[in-house]
């Protein structure tokens, strides 16, 4: 992808630290089900966390059912398919953005994510890392740890989408390198 269409406008203190925003599908590939477990493990730390799962998928009500198990369905919300307005109040929202894949490309949630200032969770393959430095803008996820408040996060990821992802940028220069300017 050539990135996000604009930067949005948002302020650092409309952030709450407290919730978690997935959106990839409910499927294999998108483990789901170790967002929920690394949820419960942030809950357990963390009473007021929140989970917010949007998308559908195959996995739909084994997902519910895990929450269930691990007693934190009271603390997430499975929101189902999501229009692009709807996405955004997420993001906006949302402090923390989970996406551990087992395989991706580079994937425009995660930019979208980060360019709403989300604080990435996300796993260790090349199309985060191309994103994501470990414990600089956001966190590799690892069993053993609890992401605390990033505090330069915020700022990082809205800077390197601004240089890095902006569509109308990029295709600019897409084009200046197709014409051989």
């Amino acid at each position: 992808p050539f990135g996000v269409g604009v930067l949005p406008q948002i302020v650092e203190q409309e952030k709450n630290y407290d919730y978690f925003f997935s959106n990839r599908a409910l499927e294999e590939n998108y483990n789901i089900d170790l967002v929920i477990n690394i949820f419960a493990g942030i809950y357990e730390k963390n009473k007021e966390a929140k989970l917010f799962i949007a998308n559908k998928g195959s996995k739909d009500n084994k997902l519910k059912k895990l929450a269930e198990k691990l007693k934190v369905k009271d603390n997430i919300e499975f929101l189902g398919f999501l229009s692009e307005q709807k996405q955004q109040y997420y993001y906006r929202k949302c402090g923390y953005y989970i996406s551990v894949p087992k395989s991706d490309s580079t994937s425009v949630s995660l930019l979208e994510a980060m360019s709403y200032g989300c604080i990435p969770i996300v796993s260790n393959i090349p199309a985060n890392t191309e994103w994501i430095e470990d414990k600089i803008n956001g966190l590799y996820y690892e069993r053993s740890k609890i992401p605390e408040f990033l505090c330069n996060a915020f700022r990082i990821n809205r800077e390197i989408i601004r240089e890095r992802a902006i569509w109308s940028n990029n295709i600019k220069k897409f084009v200046k390198i197709i014409l051989g300017e």
